[in-house]
Order: C-alpha cells, then sequence, then structure tokens
C-alpha cells in the first residue's frame, strides 16, 4: 500500500488520503468474523465436527480457513504464548495429516453465517491417544471492495486480515487421560501493576493437563488475602505463571495454596485427566 508522491497532488488531497486511509483501517479491525465454538471435538463416531463461522458485518466478506500444529506453551518466565515449530511434538500428537476442512475459502454476505465441517481421514493407523490441530480463520473485505476505494485520483488499498486461532482435538480409543501434575518451585516476579506467581510443574502422563488451578492466599496470621481460579492446559513440563494483582499485596510473607483439579468447562469429561487433585503450600515475600 502506497501514497504516491505526485506533483499533481495538492497537499490537501493527500491529507484526506491518509485520513481515509487511517479510518479505513480503523473500520475493517472492528468488522472481523467471529467463529463458535473456540475449542473443537471430533465425535468418534460421526468422525467430524462443525465450526460456525458468522459474519455480523455490513460488507461481504472473504474468510480462508487453514490448519496446522501447535500448542500453549511457556516462556522461561512462565508467560503464556502458541509454539508452532514443536517437530517432536508434531510427529506424536499432530491431527493436521489426518483432517481436513471444507469449504476452505469463500465468501460470506453480510449478517449471514456459514458451517464449515472438519472431517478425519486415514487414522486406521493411528495409536490410540489424542491428537489436535490449531484452526487458522482469517478473514478480511473482498478484492472488489478494496477497488473501489479511492480518494481524490489516489487509490488506497487497504487490505487489512484478521486471523482468529482456535482448535479441533480428536480422541481415539478409550484410555483414560491419567496425567498428573507435580507442583515444584514457586517464584514471583513483578510488574507496576501485577505480581506473577510462577510455578515449575513437571507433566506426567502422555495426555496433556486441561484442569484448573485454585488459589487462597493468606497473611502469616492466617489473614485471606485473595481467592481466584483459573482454568489452563499443560502440554509439557515448564513454568507457568499466574498472574495477580499487585495492590493486594503490600510488604510482607503469604502462603500461597495451589490446588490443580480436573474441572474445566470447555472440555467433555472424557479428555480430562482421571487423577486426584493435586495440592501444595509454599510461602512468598513481597518487598
Amino acid at each position: 500500500m502506497q501514497i504516491p508522491n505526485s506533483p499533481n497532488l495538492s497537499n490537501l488531497q493527500k491529507i484526506l488520503a491518509i485520513v481515509v486511509l487511517i479510518l479505513l483501517t480503523t473500520i475493517t479491525i472492528k468488522a472481523q468474523v467471529s467463529v463458535a465454538p473456540t475449542a473443537l471435538f471430533v465425535d468418534s463416531d460421526s468422525r467430524s465436527c462443525s465450526m460456525f463461522v458468522n459474519n455480523p458485518t455490513d460488507h461481504d466478506v472473504e474468510v480462508e480457513i487453514s490448519l496446522m500444529f501447535g500448542y500453549s506453551a511457556n516462556d522461561s518466565t512462565g508467560k503464556s504464548y502458541i509454539e508452532y515449530k514443536d517437530s517432536v511434538m508434531a510427529e506424536k500428537y499432530s491431527l493436521y495429516p489426518y483432517i481436513t476442512a471444507f469449504p476452505r475459502k469463500f465468501v460470506m454476505k453480510p449478517k449471514t453465517q456459514q458451517t464449515v465441517r472438519f472431517v478425519l481421514k486415514n487414522t486406521s493407523k493411528l495409536p490410540n491417544g489424542i491428537y489436535w490441530s490449531r484452526i487458522r480463520t482469517e478473514s478480511g473485505k473482498t478484492q472488489e471492495q478494496l477497488d473501489s476505494q479511492n480518494v481524490e485520483g489516489v487509490k488506497v488499498l487497504v487490505n487489512m486480515r484478521m486471523a482468529m486461532v482456535t482448535g479441533v482435538f480428536y480422541k481415539k480409543g478409550d484410555e483414560y487421560n491419567t496425567t498428573k501434575i507435580a507442583v515444584g518451585q514457586l517464584s514471583t516476579r513483578e510488574d507496576t501493576s501485577k505480581i506473577y506467581l510462577v510455578y515449575d510443574l513437571s507433566k506426567q502422563g502422555d495426555f496433556p493437563f486441561f484442569g484448573t488451578a485454585k488459589f487462597k492466599i493468606t497473611t502469616e496470621s492466617g489473614k485471606e488475602v485473595t481467592t481466584k481460579e483459573e482454568s489452563f492446559s499443560l502440554y509439557k513440563s515448564s513454568l507457568k505463571a499466574f498472574e495477580f494483582e499487585k495492590k493486594d499485596f503490600p510488604a510482607g510473607k503469604y502462603k500461597v495454596e495451589i490446588e490443580l483439579t480436573n474441572e474445566n468447562k470447555i472440555f467433555p469429561k472424557e479428555y480430562l485427566p482421571k487423577t486426584s487433585e493435586t495440592k501444595n503450600v509454599q510461602q512468598i515475600e513481597v518487598k
């Protein structure tokens, strides 16, 4: 995208082109499709599942669906991100070679809904276990709409593409998810408004852990400071940071109790770990 630096264009025309460019970009960012549900689970009998794409805008939208392997990971500070380049994990758990989506590319009229089906293929030789893939739903204005955006001889092409990433999971066989989490050392880090409780979590078992962390934090004297519940997933052993408001922690020592359970509102019961709850109590000091 470029605004020509032509002597035939007045300064007013150039300024107007830039203003329109900013306005169009802002409108496009707000006007994107939505998808539901955000996590799909392939039915073992029908070997398929469906996702619904909605266009709430007043204009046509181009949509493209793509699949890739990835999972939620944590960096050296415990901060979460999506890992896409782990070939070892992909070889063991990737659903990408065994699932197809259709339609993959389509144009949606305003205020309409499109069903996208995901169907399994060639899974007979897959060992029993759990497999998954990420779904990337990319959307933007149609080319015809872009071509019609002109300002006093300046053609403004704003091809802002927005993308959402969700997931699709498939559990083959009747094996239980027996994964457990061992809670290791607790450390803390802070920024201007948050305090992060960073746990060294060790995953034991072949399935990912899908569950909930329940916190109860008290002062040394036993006075309750705060409680919190947070659903999370753990695909590999790593540090995991949990965020709290710094204002709730004046300088002092605190007792932190964490309880890991197999509760999760998104995942079906057959995906959740069949394990007993894990409790851990450690002390932190805020200076």
